[in-house]
């Protein structure tokens, strides 16, 4: 029930540049009263305030967002993990991920 996406900083980026990291996204699940979490892992471990989506019944559009600004270093690996509370089959309807300098 996770998943998992890697990105990592280049090797010509400036070091310790803040980026505005934003993620926005509308999932639906094939079960009724599923929730979702989602969060950044940089360099292996948790950024606080990751953020839950929910649903009541099956197919409900899930939405949500969360903007970070984080300094980054070249070689520096951002996660993003989603996990879900049951056992269901979520369908990504629609998903951004953007990065800008800060």
């Amino acid at each position: 029930n996770a998943a998992t996406k890697t990105f990592t900083i280049g090797n010509d980026a400036l070091a310790a540049t803040k980026y505005l990291m934003n993620f926005n996204c509308s999932i639906t699940s094939s079960a009724n009263t599923t929730r979702v979490a989602v969060a950044y892992v940089i360099n292996g471990s948790l950024v606080p305030y990751r953020f839950v989506i929910s649903g009541k019944t099956a197919g409900d559009f899930m939405v949500g967002g969360r903007s970070r600004i984080k300094a980054l270093n070249p070689g520096d690996t951002v996660q993003l993990r989603i996990a879900c509370n049951n056992t269901c089959t979520l369908t990504q309807q629609d998903i951004s991920f953007t990065w800008s300098q800060a």
